[in-house]
């Protein structure tokens, strides 16, 4: 494989064969910014030899557009793909930015199978593609849709973290939140539960997951608040407000006269498409 070369933060790509598959290169480096965006850099480390790097989320609208991750194993690049909040929305890359996602981690293109009448492909993406020492499929998990390409030695291993359980660290990032923010509250069957609260707790809220790398979703309905564990987790933290006759607020609705009477936080494990 020929040398790769860096100039400042972006990768150059040599030749048709440069990849940076099992390099030890930051997210910028690799050159994926330059194809997916990845603004405000935020890094999770997973478990011990895993660490998770993306752009910092915000929930996604046509004109915002996706946005870039890797994945390490041991401190090498063993993922690389693009993702986007799986909230109804249509944000399909194009082919031609999935066949530059191939070429940057392994040197040669995307399956020409995957390009379309309309130079678009539907994501996720039915079934795995190999792509010289790579497999390049999608999945859904952690309320995110992913193009990706793996590492073929790694594909297993980072694979069974899409959709895992983290009802403990949930349960730490709560109890924390809590304590951080000041607010009243108990432990009760399910979950916690705040009360009273004020036209302030909402936001106390907010700022507490957003300060632990949660990802907020606001488009979720059903529920009040809903955040997403980083990283691929099938866990979440789901937030539900009551009135004072018991009745559920959704996302959205204006609260009335008697403001919120309590809030209830659970923790919830969603299914995750393999």
């Amino acid at each position: 494989m020929r040398k790769i070369a860096a100039f400042g933060s972006a990768l150059l790509l040599s030749s048709a064969s440069a990849q940076v598959m099992g390099q030890a290169l930051s997210l910028p480096q690799t050159g994926i910014c330059e194809v997916f965006g990845c603004k405000n850099l935020k890094t999770v480390q997973v478990t011990p030899r895993i660490k998770y790097v993306a752009g910092e989320r915000q929930e996604l609208t046509p004109e915002l557009g996706g946005s870039a991750f890797g994945m390490y194993v041991d401190g090498r690049l063993a993922m690389l793909g693009w993702q986007e909040g799986d909230n109804f929305d249509t944000l399909n890359p194009k082919f031609g930015a999935l066949n530059r996602l191939a070429k940057l981690f392994t040197g040669i293109g995307a399956p020409p199978m995957l390009k379309t009448a309309l130079g678009e492909v539907s994501i996720p993406i039915q079934g795995n593609y190999l792509v010289r020492g790579a497999v390049m499929h999608s999945f859904i998990g952690g309320g995110l849709r992913t193009v990706a390409v793996t590492d073929q030695r790694h594909y297993a291993l980072l694979r069974n973290l899409v959709g895992r359980g983290d009802a403990p660290a949930a349960q730490g990032i709560i109890e924390r939140g809590l304590r951080a923010s000041g607010l009243s509250y108990q432990k009760v069957s399910g979950g916690y539960r705040i009360s009273p609260t004020t036209a302030a707790t909402v936001g106390q809220l907010d700022r507490v997951f957003a300060a632990q790398n949660l990802r907020k979703c606001t488009l979720c309905d059903r529920h009040f608040l809903r955040y997403f564990l980083p990283a691929f987790s099938g866990t979440q933290i789901d937030v539900n407000a009551y009135v004072a006759k018991g009745q559920t607020l959704q996302m959205g609705d204006r609260i009335d006269r008697d403001g919120i009477a309590y809030m209830d936080i659970t923790i919830e494990k969603v299914p995750s498409w393999k």
